[in-house]
């Protein structure tokens, strides 16, 4: 698969580059690094191949010697330049008028599924535990990738969260060892020192500003983010907008086309007229919803049963033991033997 970074994030990553060597006084080096990039050419979607922008990174590196490169350009970055950013802000500023705030488990669902609109360098991967969100970003291409590219997008994404959201940080994790005399650079921007050489790149907030159920409220709120990520991002597909949806409430229980169709400010049966005309309905999505994200839980954590049926939306482990069953004919635990035996 080729992964590509929106263009326009890369613009941006540039301004800031340039912002840091004016504040350093390395100016005299741009243009060596100018001479020296590879030029972009945009597809139609203003999206540039990933490989492309990594070279650069690491010529960029290369010559400026900088080890906290990446963190240090990516907290210079104005977050307005991110569309994803523009869209949540927008969003959060009607919820303020009305008197509500975007809860931080809702906030951190619609990022992960619109993060890639900004970079591929990285995928997001959603722990939600009863005090604690886990976040751990995960490279798409771990031979090419830079740990320049890894920090940048833990401070991006970091920015983000703390823009939107009074949500504290109780850890940041970097998988690789620690640049030379980079504390106070970590201390400014996360106001704590990362733990390096750890096994994962993630960071993890104290849960506090959740919501347990979709009440009014609730729905409300999706429903405003909804309309603003349909224009924000018009060539998902019908179908494409309710997978995203019901992964996005699965926690909150079993998601019914009700409270979908309200999401998407529309009625259930133009929910499933559309649905029809994509050849899919609620209930096969609902369905392939769960069993991906089944097979995700399983494979890459290590999630117990109740935890499992949580996610899952289901209201009791033996309910969730019993659809599990039906659908792969073995137990969970079988399930990933299973595969772990067949990837080997």
């Amino acid at each position: 698969m080729a992964y590509t970074i929106q263009h326009s994030t890369v613009l941006s990553n540039r301004e800031g580059l340039l912002t840091l060597l004016h504040q350093e006084n390395k100016q005299h080096l741009i243009p060596e690094i100018l001479n020296s990039l590879i030029e972009h050419h945009p597809d139609e979607q203003d999206r540039v191949p990933l490989s492309e922008v990594t070279q650069n990174i690491h010529t960029i590196a290369k010559i400026i010697s900088d080890p906290c490169l990446g963190a240090k350009i990516i907290a210079l970055v104005n977050p307005n330049h991110y569309i994803l950013y523009q869209t949540l802000k927008h969003c959060t500023q009607i919820l303020d008028k009305s008197g509500n705030n975007l809860p931080f488990n809702l906030l951190t669902m619609l990022i992960s599924r619109y993060f890639s609109v900004i970079t591929e360098v990285v995928r997001m991967d959603i722990q939600y535990h009863k005090h604690t969100v886990s976040i751990e970003l995960i490279s798409n291409a771990p031979q090419e990738v830079s740990y320049h590219q890894i920090e940048g997008s833990i401070v991006g994404l970091f920015r983000i969260i703390q823009s939107l959201s009074q949500v504290q940080i109780q850890s940041v994790e970097f998988s690789h060892p620690s640049p030379l005399n980079a504390g106070s650079i970590y201390q400014d921007i996360f106001s704590l020192l990362p733990q390096h050489n750890s096994d994962k790149n993630r960071m993890v907030f104290l849960n506090s500003h959740a919501v347990q159920g979709l009440d009014k409220n609730s729905l409300l709120t999706l429903n405003s983010i909804q309309s603003l990520l349909d224009s924000t991002f018009p060539n998902l597909k019908d179908h494409e907008r309710c997978q995203h949806i019901i992964r996005s409430i699965l926690s909150f229980g079993e998601p019914t086309r009700e409270n979908v169709a309200s999401i998407m400010n529309i009625s259930i049966s133009t929910l499933q007229r559309k649905l029809r005309g994509q050849n899919t309905s609620f209930k096969a999505l609902l369905l392939n919803s769960r069993k991906t994200l089944a097979h995700e839980l399983l494979l890459t954590h290590e999630r117990n049963a109740s935890d499992l049926a949580f996610l899952l939306g289901y209201q009791s482990t033996s309910q969730f033991f019993k659809a599990f069953k039906n659908w792969f004919g073995m137990t969970p635990r079988e399930y990933k033997e299973q595969q772990i035996k067949n990837n080997r």
